[in-house]
């Protein structure tokens, strides 16, 4: 399974009290259209973290660098290739 395709996954169970779909969560803005708040983000945080075995950077944790798939999957990568 790709990086995308993992996060792609960990997105859609995180939103699916906001109704994601696995279809369409890589068009979604989730600090715009659902509303992320600090739980949410702490909570795809972490299991993006458990689940892609990696640690993002304290400076890498701002909200708005976990606002859409494509930015997640940029953030993943690059700490993937700094290992």
């Amino acid at each position: 399974m790709s990086v995308k395709n993992k996060v792609e996954t960990i997105c859609t169970e995180i939103f699916k009290n906001q109704g994601a779909d696995i279809s369409m969560i890589q068009y979604i803005d989730f600090i715009e259209d659902y509303d992320m708040d600090s739980l949410t983000f702490i909570s795809l945080v972490v299991e993006i973290e458990d689940s892609l075995g990696i640690i993002f950077d304290d400076d890498d944790l701002r909200m708005e660098n976990f606002g859409s798939v494509d930015s997640i999957v940029k953030m993943v990568v690059d700490r993937i290739t700094k290992k």
